[in-house]
């Protein structure tokens, strides 16, 4: 009797093993057949998930409804390698009042994770035009990850040579399989391209034609797009920056032949916002001449040229935002030249001043 009853429970829990197995994975056939998966909640760290006492849930899809959203990820956790030093690494989203999806940059391997929760918390289950700004492990690092959760339309890059040594890292080729492995639609692009992206249009100003990664560092070889979307514009520019030592003045080459054109309401800092890199230069704000800048470092030191690079900004009247003080930042608008924009979090120095918030962790620009 025992010996039947103990056979019973052993065949009730092997078709509860069997049975959760196949809400899980399903045969070898059905995964084969599916490209992404689903992310499990406890592999994202609590902080990730749960908005603290001076955190909202920037994923809520409610305060964007009818307009465009960018998003500007945040870098680093109690998981990543930025906190032991790195600088952290860039990834924007745009979602299009249609549904439209544009990412830019996924940022290192240790965020893809973050940016998979973020994007399952959004819904999104494909990304239709996926941007990598150059090759670097801070730009493109997390594709790998990001790809096991989501579906990837078209993959658009700089259209220059990637040398066999240096660039070409095991994240980048592993990026480069996906690509090939999944039939991915690869677009290359030069200044004065244009793309259209759902109603969103974009125009090309790096990197120049003839760009040699012998003579220059990728981040000069940098995507720099600006998109425009009904009155609202933005700017975006991978690492370009102005700095002889990695090769070139991009800046100011790109100044010089287009000035005025690269006005923008939203602009991301050049490389992260390092002013170590010679981003940001005086004529380069004088003509993007932005109301927001956001950076994309994950720890801000307080330190006297983050500090310069902060005066540099609000003596041009705009507002100077940084994931590494805010957290996750949110841009919307409606197109119409004003801009709602929602910190994933409230800052813990004032080293940088503050940001006049309303009780949702809002700043309203324009």
């Amino acid at each position: 009797m025992k010996r039947r009853s103990l056979i019973r429970l052993i065949s009730f829990l092997l078709g509860i093993i069997l049975l959760l197995s196949a809400c899980q994975g399903g045969t070898p056939e059905d995964a084969a057949s599916d490209t992404t998966e689903t992310l499990p909640e406890e592999s994202v760290p609590d902080e990730r998930t749960k908005a603290g006492d001076n955190e909202i849930n920037i994923f809520d899809s409610t305060l964007f409804e009818g307009k465009l959203a960018c998003y500007f990820f945040k870098s680093g956790s109690n998981w990543s390698a930025a906190e032991e030093g790195e600088h952290g690494g860039d990834s924007m989203l745009f979602i299009l009042p249609d549904g439209t999806t544009c990412m830019i940059d996924c940022n290192l391997p240790n965020n893809g994770a973050y940016i998979a929760y973020g994007l399952q918390q959004l819904g999104i289950k494909k990304i239709d035009y996926f941007i990598n700004s150059h090759p670097h492990i801070d730009h493109m690092g997390g594709f790998s990850i990001i790809a096991r959760y989501v579906d990837i339309g078209e993959v658009i890059m700089p259209d220059v040579p990637i040398k066999e040594e240096g660039m070409n890292t095991p994240y980048y080729r592993k990026m480069m399989d996906i690509i090939e492995e999944r039939g991915i639609k690869v677009t290359k692009l030069l200044e004065g391209a244009t793309i259209n992206i759902g109603e969103m249009t974009g125009k090309v100003f790096n990197p120049i034609e003839g760009f040699d990664p012998d003579k220059a560092n990728y981040n000069e070889g940098s995507l720099v797009i600006r998109f425009a979307w009904k009155g609202a514009s933005f700017l975006f520019g991978g690492d370009a920056g102005n700095n002889e030592k990695l090769g070139q003045k991009t800046e100011t080459i790109i100044v010089e032949k287009y000035g005025d054109e690269l006005k923008s309401d939203i602009a991301k800092l050049n490389h992260h916002g390092e002013p170590s890199t010679q981003s940001q230069s005086a004529g380069w704000l004088d003509h993007v001449n932005a109301k927001l800048y956001v950076g994309c470092l994950s720890n801000v030191p307080n330190d006297v040229e983050y500090y310069r690079l902060l005066t540099e900004m609000t003596k041009r009247g705009a507002t100077l935002m940084h994931t590494g003080l805010d957290g996750t930042v949110l841009v919307t608008t409606d197109g119409g030249g004003s801009y709602d924009v929602y910190a994933g979090k409230a800052r813990t120095t004032d080293y940088y001043g503050t940001l006049d918030m309303d009780g949702n962790n809002c700043i309203h620009i324009g």
